[in-house]
């Protein structure tokens, strides 16, 4: 007679942060992860969902940085020294924007009676545009008067009486 142990599949176990700014280095950790009885993890397999490969290591964490705000999936998978592994862990990562963008405004200073005064907010920006945000909205106004929402980042203002005027600028985002 011969007594055979068969050893339970391994169970892969994630830490993952819920959420992170675009561009910051995050760590998975898969060090919590166990093996059946009389196997080790000889493989740890991460994914992370935008785009990149699945890292197959030995270490039970790696790092990413995510540089497109959205939600991601990252997930594990460990397989032991006997080839088995385990059913896929997966947690959900919600990377976001923090920056708030910043209008520049930038118009004549003096204009002559019946002439048009262009305002432009050209030089204005946004700090998250690297990870896919912009702006998306450039909001004039004359005078605290009703806002003038433009996707494009000028707007000529026509019929100004003689006098000094003043000319807002506020900037909106898509995040």
């Amino acid at each position: 007679n011969r007594q055979v142990q068969v050893a339970a599949v391994p169970t892969a176990v994630l830490g993952a942060p819920t959420t992170v700014a675009c561009n910051t280095t995050v760590t998975l950790n898969g060090s919590q992860s166990v093996a059946g009885s009389g196997a080790e993890i000889h493989e740890y397999r991460f994914s992370f969902f935008d785009g990149g490969p699945v890292v197959a290591t030995d270490s039970p964490t790696v790092t990413h940085t995510y540089t497109t705000a959205g939600g991601y999936r990252a997930s594990l998978v460990v397989q032991d020294d006997f080839g088995q592994l385990s059913p896929t862990v997966t947690r959900l990562i919600a990377v976001g924007t923090t920056g708030v963008p910043t209008a520049v405004l930038t118009a004549p200073a003096v204009v002559t009676a019946g002439q048009s005064v262009i305002a432009s907010g050209t030089n204005s920006t946004d700090p998250d545009s690297g990870c896919g945000d912009r702006i998306a909205d450039y909001i004039f106004s004359a005078d605290g008067g009703p806002a003038i929402v433009r996707d494009t980042p000028s707007h000529t203002f026509t019929g100004l009486s003689p006098g000094t005027h003043t000319i807002t600028l506020t900037v909106r985002d898509t995040f």
